[in-house]
């Protein structure tokens, strides 16, 4: 028996199921991480689809990947894949990896309290991890500035009519934020999980193709992905919120092909940082007031805004999160020689 390929991986969760590669990682040409990222798009698709479709992975799912750090103050480095690209940035993944890092001794644990950076395709994120008993119980990140690049904007969807989303920069792209009171009966939880999907990918659709805010550094990165918020429903928190992303193949005038991409489990980190910034620039979240914010599952992170700056011409915030991680599995995942599904397969009934 021969294997083409071979991953070691750790696999974390907080509802999310969030997969660390180790190891088997080739040779990637690039002076840094985002020319990495982007020479895998374009010469080596075959890992996104070993990675993240069947048989080794579902539409909710994500991927880090580590590699050697390019910045001189870096302990560690990854890079992040989810639906059918690499991305810049992912929030509650930044916590995923350095909670492997931490646990499986690649990065020395110190307790109580572990302080390292982290590179990422889009900067470098300082991470504090509360650590216990050889188990990182705590994991607290600065994440990079993030802006909102338009309230109250209006996008009509076909059978649904006239939706107000907010839009705002959370870290690999900008998000569709939205207002789930806006759509009657409908609560952010397991139960409703068909409909935040569907709903979120035609909102999402119907923003990328109406409205086209512009980041001064990415410019080719438009409205990608949505989190969806409502008021609070347990006692002790804030907010709720629902991210759906991988939303492909949406066609607006075609409601069968809005039932698609992956429904977060857990709580979004780059959603959450988008949705720091709408809150703050609706007067409703001051620099230092802290929220907690609650997912479809009930799992919770703390968040904050820590500082404010510039991005271009952007009044821009700085968000810290805050939340805890599970290690589920230590896996090892190989493309045998024979194997018909060399870059997996996707089947309708859930993709």
């Amino acid at each position: 028996m021969g294997f083409k390929r071979m991953f070691d991986a750790v696999e974390v969760h907080e509802g999310e199921p969030m997969r660390v590669i180790i190891s088997g990682v080739p040779h990637i040409p690039g002076n840094t991480l985002a020319e990495q990222e982007a020479y895998l798009q374009e010469h080596d698709k075959q890992i996104l689809g070993l990675m993240l479709k069947e048989p080794r992975a579902m539409p909710a799912s994500v991927v880090s990947m580590l590699v050697p750090p390019k910045h001189p103050d870096a302990q560690a480095a990854t890079l992040f894949a989810c639906g059918d690209e690499w991305t810049l940035h992912s929030g509650a993944t930044v916590m995923a990896t350095a909670t492997a890092l931490l646990e499986t001794g690649l990065i020395p644990m110190q307790e109580p309290v572990t302080e390292f950076n982290l590179e990422i395709p889009a900067g470098l994120v300082p991470i504090r991890a509360e650590c216990k008993n050889g188990k990182v119980t705590s994991c607290t990140f600065t994440s990079l500035p993030t802006f909102v690049g338009g309230l109250d904007q209006e996008v009509h969807v076909p059978g649904m009519g006239r939706v107000l989303i907010d839009v705002a920069w959370g870290g690999q792209g900008f998000f569709a934020v939205i207002d789930a009171t806006q759509f009657e009966g409908l609560v952010l939880d397991s139960a409703h999980a068909k409909d935040i999907r569907r709903i979120s990918a035609a909102v999402t659709q119907a923003a990328r193709e109406q409205l086209h805010p512009v980041h001064p550094d990415y410019p080719e990165l438009g409205v990608c992905v949505s989190i969806m918020h409502q008021p609070p429903i347990s006692p002790g928190t804030d907010i709720r919120t629902a991210n759906v992303y991988g939303a492909t193949g949406v066609d607006l005038n075609n409601p069968d092909t809005w039932s698609t991409g992956g429904l977060d489990r857990g709580v979004c980190g780059t959603g959450s940082c988008a949705l720091l910034a709408v809150l703050h620039a609706r007067g409703k979240l001051d620099v230092g007031q802290t929220i907690i914010n609650e997912g479809p599952l009930g799992i919770r992170f703390s968040e904050r805004i820590v500082g404010k700056t510039k991005v271009g011409d952007y009044d821009a915030v700085i968000p810290e999160l805050t939340g805890q991680l599970w290690i589920y599995g230590y896996t090892k995942w190989v493309l045998d020689e024979t194997d018909p599904f060399p870059n997996g397969f996707e089947i309708g009934d859930i993709w």
